[in-house]
């Protein structure tokens, strides 16, 4: 019977370290898998704000790109209403109208009898242009 005794412990103990073995070895496994999915989750988090960030960033690109190329069109549009305006003006003096700036407020007898005094353009606060072209024999 002390055999038998001897040969149970060892078995037990043998089974015993096994089996403890198997159940850290499970646990371990587990709180890996655990660690795994946080790790991923804070990847993931952490890509998505670097994305949002990117994205941010290229849309404030965007957008100033579109400012300045707007802003270009603008001034190259001002450049060519100036121009045409200045030849019209001068197209329009070769063949005796001229335009006549000044401030609104200004009336129709004050707009002719500036011209008769002298002043062929006569420049006022608002240097706004005047919807009137007068016809002056020259």
């Amino acid at each position: 019977m002390t055999w038998w005794a001897a040969v149970l412990g060892f078995v037990g103990a043998l089974a015993g370290s096994w089996g403890g073995q198997l159940i850290a070895s499970r646990r371990e496994d587990r709180r890996w898998d655990r660690e795994r999915d946080r790790e991923e989750v804070r990847w993931q988090r952490e890509r998505n704000r670097l994305d949002d960030q990117r994205r941010h960033e290229f849309q404030l690109d965007w957008r100033e790109r579109k400012l300045a190329a707007f802003g270009d069109f603008l001034a190259g549009l001002d450049q060519a209403l100036s121009a045409a305006m200045h030849a019209r003006e001068t197209a329009l003096e070769k063949i005796g109208f001229v335009y006549v700036y000044g401030p609104k407020e200004l009336t129709h007898d004050e707009i002719v009898e500036n011209l008769k005094s002298g002043s062929a353009r006569m420049s006022g606060e608002s240097g706004e242009l005047l919807s009137l072209s007068l016809k002056i024999g020259i």
